[in-house]
This record gives C-alpha cells, structure tokens and sequence, in this order.
C-alpha cells in the first residue's frame, strides 16, 4: 500500500517537472524556467552545480528523497541501549528506534521469568524521529540477574520485533 502511493506521488513530481521542461523549452523563456526551477532548488534544498545551474536529476532525486523518507522502509524497531545493568528500587529505562508513528509495545520478563506490569510500560506511538523509551521503577523485591525485553512496533499492517537481555543487579 505505501509503495504504490509513493509511485503515485512519485510518477505525479517526474510529470510536473517534465511538463515544466517542455513549457520552458516551447516557450523560449529560459530566464523564467531558471527561476522557476530556482525557486524549487531552494525549496528542495538542491544547490546549483558549479556553473550556477540546476541539474533536473539533482532536482528528482531530492523530490524522490521528500517523498520517500520512510515510505519503502520495511518496518523494523530496534532497542538501542541492549544489555543495560539497573539496580533493585532504580528506575530503568529502554530506548528503541521504529518507524515515525508505529504503535508500540514492550513486555519486561524480569529474571524470574515474570511479566513485569509496573506503571510505565504502556504502549506508545513512536515520535516524529521514530523515538521511543520506556521508563518504570525496578522494584526493591525484583530477583537480581538476567532478564529479557520484547519490544513490538505495528505500522500500515505490518508487525516488527526485537529484544535485549538486561541485568537486575542487587543494591
């Protein structure tokens, strides 16, 4: 589904452009097609090559790079402080990086092998930079040693796992 509308917006930039070209060209107006296209490079971000001019393939690879940030980027969410130590009555925090605008979700099996169900958790929605964390209190009575984390990412459908062992040291 996200592939095909990309095409789409895709398809819809490379015609734009292509029209523009040949409107330029017909109409013999060069100084109004480099302005137009000026206007387009500083909007895109696309400096002019070393003659002061703008390169149409500079300019459709920075629209296909605005249209794709994260359109054909197969799901994934990855914990990004694996095998971290916390001690009994600290608070431990997990850090994960997904897709901007995944639903996700964590499950902490602390080292007796129990779900953890403290408060902090809770499913969440990766942030505009697909930032995540997770922050709750280890509690005093948690057994010292190894534990596991799983964390979830769901985007358009699609499901992404990862997980990390961490440490419950005593105090």
């Amino acid at each position: 589904m996200r592939m095909k509308r990309t095409r789409v917006l895709l398809l819809a930039a490379v015609s734009a452009l292509l029209l523009f070209s040949i409107l330029a060209a017909v109409s013999g107006d060069v100084n109004w097609a480099i302005g137009d296209l000026s206007r387009v490079a500083t909007k895109l971000g696309v400096p002019p090559n070393a003659d002061g001019k703008y390169v149409l393939a500079d300019l459709l690879l920075a629209i296909e790079k605005r249209l794709l940030p994260a359109e054909d980027v197969p799901l994934f969410i990855r914990i990004t402080n694996p095998g971290f130590s916390v001690k009994r009555g600290n608070p431990a925090t997990v850090l994960a990086k997904t897709l901007p605008g995944a639903q996700c979700a964590i499950r902490v099996n602390n080292p007796s092998d129990h779900k953890s169900t403290v408060q902090g958790l809770e499913d969440k929605q990766a942030d505009e930079n697909g930032d995540v964390f997770w922050s709750w209190l280890v509690d005093d009575s948690t057994p010292p040693g190894e534990g596991l984390i799983i964390v979830q990412a769901v985007l358009d459908r699609e499901t992404a796992f990862d997980e990390a062992s961490f440490t419950i040291a005593t105090k």
